[in-house]
């Protein structure tokens, strides 16, 4: 019997929260899996052959497994002897087969993680990430911080892998050519394409201006010359880029662009594609005020829509599509639990450009025109979080009208609209409802220097 993924988990999950699947706005959500009780969840990890399956390894733990899409988990323990897990991969065709990496090694379970062994044989410190070579699954590489180790008998005996500095948080292979590899610390990012013999510094960060740490990476599966890196920024103070931001290499990483179209400049990114189609999703941490959610983009990441709303304040671990059944995308945040949502593409949402603003995770878009503005009289976006933006007419140095949406349905059941401009130039502001098509006007006449307020907005 064949079940459906998304189908199957989504639900399960509305039969315990009501069919609240869609927002008070009409907009996709995430809705919460569990486990209940406040646990630090580090990884998450789908069973490929059973939808319903998820494992996710907490801080302090062990790892907890769900047959049933989250309505009970059970503690997965026995015999493994240290409990902070760090990372969990499951075999891509022996789909009882799994691998944690915790801070004492690599443990290896092969009965669905009813029981572990130590299988850290060559590794003399703790592991913090996991990759396995899907083509040859057989192969695993495991990142120390200090060290990149191989193992080519499924875990039993490990090999350090040379020519790297320290410092290093994660490892990629090419899913279609496994001698090629990525790594990087705060330093740089690099590639090996003989299985780690040798490696090459692709991208240096220069520290006399930032200081980012790359947490993760995602290799495009039909281009594998396009690698997308998410990354933190570690500074210097003040702050030169946002605090999550995804690069992209479409050249096998000899060149790197940064990705900002239509993403939120503050939050953290995960980062999943879609196995069987073109999209590529990334999903960023809520802050207080602002709603953490899905990006889509199906160009490669050139721009990106809000997919799905409503994660909480809190960071956002791991995202995952299934890798055979592509309806459900899979959340894990720190501490607030396992997510899921729809991963089917999401219709009457604001898709940004060159003169539309996309506030509120897309619910809004916000466009500035008048007759005295340049190119075709329309103001020029300017996205700066996911709830505020700016336009600017005359020169992309000298912003003219900045812009906000707040969610102050908390308080009185409608959204909140500011603006405040810096010109005395003739504008209309338009905002528009993405989900009801309902639109709201503001006037400037010439010569006066507006800003305006109106908490009943929609």
């Amino acid at each position: 019997m064949t079940f459906r993924a998304g189908v199957l988990c989504l639900s399960a999950a509305s039969l315990f929260l009501s069919g609240r699947l869609l927002g008070q706005a009409g907009s996709r959500s995430w809705v919460g899996l569990g486990p209940p009780g406040f646990r630090v969840i580090d990884a998450l990890a789908l069973d490929p052959a059973s939808p319903s399956t998820i494992y996710i390894g907490t801080r302090e733990g062990g790892v907890l497994k769900t047959t049933n899409c989250g309505a009970t988990w059970l503690p997965m323990n026995t015999g493994l002897a240290d409990l902070r897990i760090r990372d969990l991969v499951v075999h891509p065709s022996l789909n009882r087969m799994l691998y944690a990496a915790t801070a004492a090694g690599v443990f290896k379970s092969a009965d669905g993680g009813e029981s572990w062994t130590f299988s850290s044989a060559g590794i003399p410190e703790g592991v913090g990430d996991l990759e396995i070579d899907r083509s040859n699954a057989s192969t695993l590489y495991a990142v120390t911080g200090k060290a990149i180790y191989r193992s080519a008998d499924a875990g039993a005996t490990w090999n350090p892998r040379s020519g790297l500095p320290e410092g290093l948080r994660t490892v990629a292979v090419d899913p279609t050519l496994s001698s090629i590899l990525y790594t990087a610390n705060s330093s740089g990012i690099y590639k090996s394409v003989d299985g780690g013999v040798s490696w090459s510094l692709l991208r240096r960060t220069d520290h006399t201006t930032t200081q980012e740490a790359v947490l993760g990476f995602l290799i495009d599966p039909h281009a594998p010359a396009t690698i997308y890196a998410s990354t933190l920024y570690t500074g210097p103070l003040p702050l030169f880029l946002p605090f999550g931001s995804i690069l992209r290499s479409q050249d096998g990483g000899a060149s790197w662009i940064r990705l900002r179209n239509g993403l939120p400049q503050f939050g953290l990114y995960a980062l999943a594609t879609d196995p069987l189609g073109d999209a590529v999703y990334a999903a960023t941490s809520g802050h207080p005020g602002v709603a953490g959610g899905a990006y889509r983009s199906s160009d490669a990441g050139s721009s990106w829509v809000p997919h799905a709303l409503g994660l909480p304040s809190d960071s956002v671990t791991a995202l995952a599509v299934h890798p055979l059944e592509t309806s459900a995308l899979y959340t894990a945040t720190f501490t607030s639990g396992v997510f899921t949502t729809s991963a089917e593409p999401l219709t009457g949402i604001c898709a940004p450009d060159a003169t539309t603003l996309c506030l509120q995770n897309g619910l809004f878009s916000v466009q500035v025109s008048g007759p005295g503005i340049p190119g075709g009289g329309s103001g020029r976006a300017v996205p700066l979080t996911s709830n505020t933006g700016a336009f600017w007419f005359f020169n992309d140095t000298n912003l003219e009208i900045m812009v906000k949406i707040l969610d102050g349905r908390p308080v009185n059941g409608r959204f909140w609209l500011f603006y405040g401009s810096s010109t005395n130039v003739e504008f209309t502001l338009t905002v528009t409802s993405t989900q009801t098509r309902d639109t709201k006007t503001y006037f400037n006449p010439q010569g006066r220097l507006a800003s305006g307020a109106d908490i009943r907005a929609f």
